[in-house]
């Protein structure tokens, strides 16, 4: 496995998803996200590992790769403390495979897409919600909607 020196991305690509980190490789301008935070998060004795996902994920990962122009090689890196990074084609299947409520929760906003040609998240419906109405209107509506 490569190892590469990655500066860290100035925002996060996926705000949604707590603690998943992006970085860049200036050597060959791919991304990568942190892979070893979240498999250590989820990783509570379920035998969680990088070569078991791409064992796993094996249909969904082929089609990305041909689609970006990869090869296997620049898929997964270490930077020079050991920590793993995946190729941010890769962050939706990896999510899916470590959090079980991130699969159900993309076939939702997939099926909301292809339904109404448009979905938003759950935080972006709140800000144009209190954009809207006020910052104080969903507590309001909150209070009201539950005789309070």
């Amino acid at each position: 496995m490569k190892t590469v020196r990655l500066t860290p991305c100035a925002e996060s690509k996926f705000p949604l998803v707590e603690g998943l980190r992006f970085f860049h490789d200036t050597d060959s301008d791919l991304y990568y996200f942190n892979a070893t935070e979240p498999l250590l998060r989820a990783d509570a004795g379920k035998g969680l590992g990088v070569e078991r996902f791409f064992s796993l994920r094996e249909c969904l990962i082929t089609p990305l790769m041909e689609m970006n122009g990869l090869s296997h090689e620049r898929l997964c890196v270490r930077d020079t403390e050991g920590n793993l990074y995946l190729e941010e084609c890769l962050v939706i299947p990896f999510m899916a495979y470590v959090e079980s409520w991130f699969w159900p929760y993309m076939v939702l906003r997939m099926e909301e897409l292809l339904s109404l040609g448009v979905t938003l998240s759950d935080d972006m419906t709140r800000l144009f919600y209190r954009t809207r109405f006020g910052q104080d209107a969903e507590a309001r509506n909150h209070e009201e909607s539950h005789g309070r």
